[in-house]
C-alpha cells in the first residue's frame, strides 16, 4: 500500500498480510522524504526479502502517480514500476480510490472489532509496533471542522495524514478485490503470482522426480 509524498510531505508504503481468518497485519513501513518515484520503487524491492516476494501481489496506490509530466509522457506508476524491475521485483499495480469519505468509512470499518469466523473478535487490521510512523500519526487525524466537509479529514502537512491516507486507498483496495473473489469476476494474474505458480510446479515436479510425491 502506498501514498507518495515528495517534500515536504513525505512517502508512506506499508506491507500487509492477510491472516487465515482475514484480518489484515500490518508488519512492515516505510516513511521518507525526497525519494523520486524510481528510487522509492527501488527502496521498496531493496526492503521486500527475496524469500517474500513470491508472496506479494500487488501495490495498491496513490491514484495521483497516474498523472504524466508534461515533458517526458512519464507517470509515477511509470517510475515506480521501473525502479521495482531494476531489482526484478515484478508486481500487479492498483489505484486507490478518490472517493475520500467512502475511504474512511472502510478504514474506520477495518479499525473496529469484527467477529471471524472462529467466533473470535478482534480488530479486523492490526499494526506491529515496527510500523512507527503509522502508530504515531494516525490517531491524531481529526475532522475537517473549519473546512468544506467536516465529514473529510483535515488534510495538511502539520498532522502528517500520510500514513492515514496509505491506509485508505489499501483498505479500499482490499475491500473491492474481495468484492470481485466473492462475485466470481475474472481477475488478472499478476507477475508475482506467476512467478510463485512457476516455483511451486519446479519443486513438485523436483519432488517427483525424487519420489517424494505431490507437496
Amino acid at each position: 500500500w502506498l501514498d507518495y509524498g515528495y517534500s515536504p510531505g513525505y512517502s508512506a508504503a506499508a506491507w500487509v498480510a492477510v491472516g487465515f481468518d482475514g484480518q489484515l497485519i500490518v508488519y512492515r513501513e516505510l516513511y521518507e522524504q525526497m525519494l523520486t518515484h524510481y528510487e522509492l520503487g527501488r527502496k521498496i524491492a531493496e526492503m521486500t526479502p527475496i524469500g517474500e516476494r513470491f508472496y506479494v501481489k500487488q501495490i495498491i496506490y496513490d491514484p495521483q502517480l497516474h498523472k504524466r509530466e508534461n515533458e517526458s509522457g512519464v507517470s509515477g506508476v511509470d517510475g515506480l514500476r521501473n525502479g521495482l524491475d531494476s531489482l526484478n521485483m515484478k508486481i500487479g499495480y492498483v489505484p486507490g480510490t478518490r472517493n475520500r469519505k467512502y475511504g474512511w468509512g472502510v478504514m474506520r470499518d477495518y479499525l473496529r472489532d469484527k467477529t471471524f469466523k472462529d467466533g473470535s473478535v478482534k480488530p479486523g487490521m492490526i499494526f506491529f509496533d515496527t510500523c512507527y510512523n503509522c502508530v504515531r500519526t494516525i490517531p491524531n487525524q481529526v475532522h475537517d471542522f473549519n473546512g468544506a466537509d467536516p465529514e473529510d479529514m483535515e488534510d495538511n502537512e502539520y498532522n502528517e495524514p500520510h500514513c492515514a491516507d496509505m491506509i485508505r486507498y489499501g483498505g479500499v483496495g482490499m475491500q473491492l478485490s474481495a468484492s470481485k473473489r466473492e462475485d466470481g469476476a475474472h481477475r488478472e494474474v499478476t507477475p508475482g503470482e506467476k512467478a510463485w505458480k512457476k516455483r511451486r510446479k519446479e519443486l513438485r515436479l523436483r519432488r517427483l522426480g525424487k519420489g517424494l510425491g505431490r507437496p
